[in-house]
């Protein structure tokens, strides 16, 4: 990237997010005066994203999600905000928190961060990798930027499991990619994820002068194997769905709801704090489908906690703001497929609502719970106990047991609110055993992907926990939970097995970028003229855009380059090719395929119907009539499944029906995996000369399905 381009990408980003988070401060100060510090600063984050992911949707409605459009929307938005706003005016109402037990926080912090700082060092040195960010959360977010629509339905493998899931967290990825036209900013996205769960943790122990143990709380969370090992330096969006739980909490303790008397009165903060949780809880459910069970619990909390006379007019409220912020993906569902959920068929009464047909494979992931292998000898031994260890580390019955205290001590203890959330965070863990997915496996029914979905209990896990210092009993005691939740923090830091966070020695950048930050903040909260700290913020700005400069370097120098990957040969073909139309079958890692910078449009080849429908080529004359239709320039196949199924080396059926064509040129392979440039329309009617039946099975056709999850 040129100094030049990467100079224009940081002016046209700032142009989108600063009006909006200006906006958010003002209006944040309107809404909610008095309010300052977290809670401040997590409504704000809260009311930023909402607008920034309403306005994207709205303009990716209109086919205008362009850079040339947010930019505008995002100025007139953020300039009405400023001026129906009002300058901050803190209350002066502050609850002292232990000083001791906030160095002992933030040093359990300081160690998450480093774990996170050392997986994000990895994927900017070398490219993400996690297999979901290369399936489809960057491809999504790319193909928006490329078509300026959110509308249309993006298929990125043989059938579409993924295609209909809501995907915010993907949206917030392709907003940088306006802005830059490359996606080098997706591995430190999450980053901001784990600052705003940070935030939001101290923010709910504030009122009680429980911080320091909420915050630990919430770093112990997203300082787990499973979700430092998935999240951090990747697109996945389990972060966002975690923080995002707890701003939620956060905000509806902090708006007079904190447990000593309700929320619900009818005075505009109460009102305002009740409002933006619902927004914090709408863009719950447009981040993941796994987030769905986790919101609507908070929902029935919040609408519970309130008064009674005033419950319907809560409820209004919420369920308002719930369609704002997570809406929208439903509704695209519906409008492509007659069905906002098209996973599953829905069957109730005169109500018919269909769902397109998935492989075997796809029916058991999405249908096989927790639930339905515990009663199977050997699930609890040979997968549960284990999953429970390699995903949470050897103090895993701590970390449960902790978790649970904290629900059901709030329901036996704590205030109207903490009742609620206690009963929420127990129907978020319920959710986890019940839902479908969470155990799914292969048609021989073996619940080989119960490990990776241990990530979807991390909400409750992270209830429970910010709820237990809230306790009478804990706060009379304050060091002790402090005390429990770093020594279980240090377990799950230090421990091996599943995604071992200290595979060995971080780099020395990231040990030093922890002490620097701390120094730095320190030194910030020691300046007293405004000039010193205006001079001090502009030389952090500029460091920061000079070492962005270089990282982006370090990011298209090193990305996708690692030769033993199976798909290095395809990848480094990739980084040469620009504003090409790639077909692809057998594989789904295809994000590299995109370009450096995002031109190439990448489509795995198959047939729809365009009712949501998609499923695999199933001739040779089909094949080459999806090439032709598809106006493809290169072609890239591999055995089904690669590079996790079983191929031995077999030359994929869709390799023969191209290379065949006399349009077809081979230009490379490396071993099963071969690519084909297209010099014109391939010929369906030519199969039968050369030797294909009108449905051809050739060695490589079948296969299990994905032996990864998705999220």
């Amino acid at each position: 990237m040129s100094a030049g381009g990467y100079i224009l990408g940081v002016v046209l980003l700032a142009l989108i997010v600063v009006p909006l988070a200006a906006g958010a401060v003002r209006a944040r100060a309107r809404l909610l005066p008095g309010w300052d510090g977290a809670p401040a600063r997590v409504a704000e984050a809260v009311m930023a994203l909402g607008a920034l992911v309403v306005l994207s949707e709205l303009l990716g409605t209109a086919g205008l999600f362009h850079e040339a459009a947010l930019i505008p929307a995002a100025l007139a938005a953020g300039a009405a905000a400023w001026r129906w706003g009002s300058p901050s005016s803190p209350s002066g109402q502050v609850v002292e928190q232990p000083r001791r037990l906030t160095w002992a926080a933030l040093a359990g912090c300081a160690l998450v961060a480093v774990a996170w700082l050392e997986r994000t060092y990895h994927a900017v040195h070398n490219g993400m990798t996690d297999s979901d960010t290369l399936w489809y959360h960057v491809p999504y977010a790319a193909r928006w930027v490329q078509e300026g629509s959110l509308t249309g339905l993006h298929f990125t493998s043989y059938e579409p499991l993924t295609t209909f899931y809501p995907s915010t967290p993907s949206l917030l990825h392709a907003v940088p990619m306006l802005a830059f036209g490359t996606e080098f900013l997706s591995p430190y996205l999450n980053l901001g994820w784990l600052a705003l769960a940070f935030t939001a943790g101290w923010a709910i122990g504030r009122p009680f002068g429980a911080a320091p143990a909420t915050l630990l709380a919430s770093a112990l969370v997203m300082g787990t194997p499973i979700i430092v090992g998935m999240q951090a330096g990747s697109a996945k969006d389990d972060a966002p769905g975690i923080a995002l739980v707890l701003c939620a909490v956060a905000l509806l303790v902090n708006a007079r709801g904190d447990g000593y008397r309700g929320y619900g009165t009818g005075k505009r903060p109460e009102v305002a704090g009740f409002a933006v949780a619902g927004l914090a809880t709408g863009l719950l459910i447009g981040t993941k489908l796994s987030m769905v069970a986790p919101a609507l619990a908070l929902s029935i909390a919040a609408v519970a906690a309130a008064p009674r006379a005033r419950r319907m007019t809560a409820g209004g409220l919420w369920a308002a703001m719930l369609f704002v912020g997570g809406g929208f993906w439903y509704l695209r569902n519906l409008a492509g497929t007659g069905n906002p959920v098209p996973w599953f068929e829905v069957n109730a009464g005169p109500l018919s609502l269909p769902s397109p047909e998935l492989a075997p494979y796809t029916e058991r992931y999405v249908t096989e719970s927790v639930a339905d292998h515990l009663g199977e000898a050997g699930f609890v031994g040979d997968y549960l106990t284990p999953s429970l260890d390699g995903a949470f580390g050897p103090a895993w019955w701590a970390l449960l047991a902790l978790a649970l205290a904290g629900m059901a001590g709030a329901l036996v203890r704590g205030g109207r609110l903490l009742r609620a959330l206690g009963a929420a965070g127990l129907l978020m863990a319920a959710a986890y055993v019940l839902t479908p997915g969470g155990a799914g496996g292969s048609p021989e029914g073996i619940p080989h992907l119960v490990f990776w979905s241990m990530r979807y209990l991390a909400p409750a896990l992270a209830v429970g926990l910010v709820l237990l210092p809230l306790l009478p009993a804990a706060r009379t005691r304050q060091a002790w939970p402090v005390v429990l939740l770093a020594v279980v923090l240090l377990a799950t830091q230090f421990a091996g097995g599943g995604f071992a966070i200290w595979d060995g020695r971080p780099p020395f950048a990231v040990l030093l970028a922890v002490p620097l930050a701390a120094v730095a903040a320190l030194a910030w909260s020691r300046l007293r003229s405004d000039g010193l700290r205006i001079a001090a913020g502009a030389a952090a700005a500029l460091a920061l855009l000079a070492g962005g400069w270089k990282a982006g370097d370090v990011y298209f120098d090193n990305r996708y380059t690692d030769p033993a990957s199976p798909l290095a040969m395809p990848y480094g073909w990739a980084k040469t090719v620009e504003h090409a139309r790639i077909g692809i079958v057998g594989f789904y890692l295809q994000s590299p395929l995109l370009g450096e910078d995002l031109s190439n449009h990448v489509q795995y080849v198959g047939h729809s119907d365009g009712d949501g429908t998609f499923r695999s080529v199933r001739s040779c004359a089909e094949w080459r009539t999806e090439l032709a239709e598809g106006g493809y320039d290169y072609v890239v196949t591999a055995p089904f499944n690669f590079p996790w199924g079983a191929t031995n080396g077999v030359y994929p059926r869709e390799a023969r029906w191209t290379e065949t064509d006399p349009s077809a040129r081979r230009i490379g392979r490396d071993r099963s995996v071969a690519i084909f440039e297209l010099r014109g329309k391939p010929d369906p009617s030519t199969c039968a000369s050369d030797g294909f039946p009108d449905r051809g099975e050739l060695p490589g056709s079948e296969g299990t399905g994905p032996s990864r999850p998705s999220s």
